[in-house]
């Protein structure tokens, strides 16, 4: 069933107060996001949903790809998940998912990518996807030879959410019963665009889900960061580049929960009922693109938010870093492997 729209009145001004306000009425459902047994909880959440929808703040943040990619593997080896699919080139995706079904032709994932994916191939050519996919050939590769290979497939890049919805469903309708989806895409697509300011509007392909297939079980899980760094272009078509992540705006989410974890990074879950107050009051909520200039940002940049209703679930990352491209731009150097942010000790968690 649909839950109802609320309507509240947004307001983009800054105002620390208020930040304080949502933080202390978000810490009840906000935990450490240390390590992976900081998942479980999210992982039981799913139950026997049927669809999961994980969200990206910033297409180039390295923690904001591992801790998806780490509950997708959960949820393939603890839920039986056999469909992982993301927004992204189309030929570029479907080499790669032959390759996590065992196809030879490929001598690793990084390779499947290709060395020069379109643009913004950074977006899922990157370390952090292909150790995804090492993982789901493995996987694959481990299952007895009558059951389905775990797939990993495109949603065209089509950002009509009605298309991708018609994707989804015919990979859904390929597999056949019992099959259960893992999809990837921005928090635009992900987080249900009736608490996002777009009542009326273009829906969402997390909105349509909820409509359509919540009798199946649908799950939406957002992703924030306050800080840090990401990859991104100065402009459209440009290559991209590590760029500094201003700090949220304040008063606006990313604010409240820096000052809720104060470093730390969190896992926020969210349940069907939500008191009147400080969390149903629309907050901007920050979404990046391909392109980001940090001098430029302003109000634009935030979506007013009611975020226990736009999402079931959301990853906070406080400082991130850059994603880590198949193909480095020409004179880059590859970055190392970087671990999540440890909870640090003597703060609220």
């Amino acid at each position: 069933m649909a839950r109802a729209i609320v309507r509240i009145p947004y307001s983009s001004e800054p105002d620390a107060r208020r930040a304080e306000e949502l933080a202390e009425a978000l810490q009840p459902l906000a935990r450490p996001l240390s390590s992976d047994d900081a998942l479980e909880p999210l992982v039981e959440r799913v139950g026997g949903a049927r669809y999961v929808l994980l969200g990206g703040a910033a297409p180039g943040a390295s923690e904001l790809l591992t801790w998806r990619a780490h509950l997708t593997r959960r949820l393939v080896e603890a839920k039986g998940f056999s469909i992982v699919a993301l927004e992204g080139d189309a030929g570029v995706l479907e080499r790669v998912g032959r390759y996590v079904r065992g196809a030879a032709g490929e001598p690793s994932a990084r390779k499947a990518f290709g060395p020069r994916p379109p643009w913004p191939g950074w977006a899922w050519a990157n370390e952090e996807l292909a150790e995804l996919a090492e993982w789901l050939r493995e996987h694959n590769a481990a299952r007895p030879a009558a059951e389905a290979r775990v797939g990993l497939d495109s949603l065209d890049w089509d950002t009509c959410a009605w298309h991708m919805l018609e994707r989804l469903e015919r990979l859904i309708a390929r597999q056949g019963e019992g099959a259960k989806a893992v999809i990837w895409g921005h928090n635009a697509q992900v987080g249900d665009a009736r608490y996002a300011g777009r009542e009326g509007g273009e829906p969402s392909l997390g909105q349509l889900m909820r409509e359509q297939h919540g009798a199946e079980g649908v799950l939406l899980v957002g992703s924030s960061a306050y800080a840090g760094s990401v990859l991104a272009a100065a402009k459209w078509g440009a290559p991209p580049a590590p760029r500094a992540l201003a700090p949220g705006r304040p008063g606006s989410l990313e604010d409240a929960l820096h000052r809720l974890g104060e470093g730390t990074d969190l896992l926020l879950l969210f349940g069907a009922h939500v008191p009147e107050g400080p969390l149903l009051a629309p907050r901007g909520h920050r979404a990046l693109g391909f392109v980001y200039d940090p001098s430029r940002e302003g109000p634009d940049a935030y979506v007013p938010t009611v975020l226990p209703r736009r999402y079931d679930a959301l990853f906070f990352v406080d400082r991130a870093s850059p994603s880590r491209p198949c193909a480095p731009a020409p004179g880059a150097q590859p970055r190392p492997a970087r671990r999540p942010l440890e909870a640090a000790p003597g703060r609220r968690f």
